[in-house]
């Protein structure tokens, strides 16, 4: 089957010229993209990507070219599509990351008094147990360490912190960014 042929096959959505352009071309066109990806994974997700545009799109196809340099053609595209779409996605996570500090720099610190304060209220009020094991790992021990050191199994160190975590998130889900600075800087 010439090109010519083979496009209006796949115009009128024959399903068999369809399979046979999929299993010819399918792995050259993967390790093609491999060269620009490096992973593997990617470059199957590209080239099934471009196969699935090519059969949505057959009716119309307008092939001018070879049908494998249309293919390859094709699939570049989509590499350069996906490559757009992190880098926004990559510019859009930096840009929240500097607007999330900014917005901490600013925190008038009145109220960031208010809320160590509440930090410190809400630690003391924590089980003896729970407040030994959170201030050891203040403090930079490990796990093992803090069982160790309370004769303790390494188990009930984690589930001692866990109830340390979930009271700390539970008084201040109303500042989820904050709560993110306390597990900084607890070390947890």
């Amino acid at each position: 089957m010439n090109n010519t042929d083979f496009s209006q096959a796949l115009k009128d959505g024959d399903k068999h010229a369809y399979g046979s352009l999929f299993e010819k071309h399918y792995q050259p066109l993967c390790a093609y993209i491999k060269s620009y990806t490096q992973d593997w994974d990617t470059a199957q997700e590209i080239v099934q990507s471009t196969f699935i545009v090519i059969w949505q799109k057959r009716e119309k196809l307008d092939i001018n070219t070879s049908l494998k340099s249309y293919l390859y053609k094709t699939a570049y595209n989509s590499f350069l599509q996906m490559q757009r779409a992190n880098k926004k996605q990559e510019k859009l996570s930096q840009r929240l990351k500097e607007e999330a500090l900014r917005e901490e720099i600013f925190i008038d610190e009145e109220l960031q008094e208010r809320k160590i304060k509440k930090l410190r209220e809400v630690i003391e009020k924590l089980p003896s147990r729970c407040k030994q094991v959170l201030e050891l790992k203040q403090q930079g021990y490990k796990y093992k360490e803090i069982a160790e050191k309370l004769e303790l199994s390494v188990k009930s160190v984690e589930s001692q912190m866990r109830i340390a975590y979930q009271k700390i998130r539970d008084e201040f889900k109303e500042d989820p960014f904050f709560f993110i600075i306390i597990l900084k800087a607890l070390q947890i």
